[in-house]
């Protein structure tokens, strides 16, 4: 086995400074972002269907009355008798 090249001795051993920066600023936009979600992820967890299913039958009680006319009303083109 060849042992490998040494390293240049222009490179720091911590990288490049503008690299690290951005890696700095990518890192905090990171933290902003999970802790955004986190919010919105809350929602999302144990309680999130029970009240989707709360949504879902009041829903169809405020419709039902619309639904119902529909079906009673003559539709178009058939004769009334």
């Amino acid at each position: 086995m060849t042992p490998l090249p040494a390293r240049s001795p222009a490179r720091s051993p911590g990288g490049h400074p503008s690299l690290k920066a951005r890696i700095e600023t990518l890192q905090a936009e990171l933290a902003k972002l999970e802790a955004l979600a986190g919010g919105h992820r809350g929602g999302l967890r144990v309680g999130a269907r029970p009240t989707g299913q709360k949504l879902k039958a009041e829903f169809l009680k405020m419709i039902r009355p619309v639904t119902h006319a529909q079906r009673k009303k003559p539709r178009r083109g058939s004769k009334a008798s």
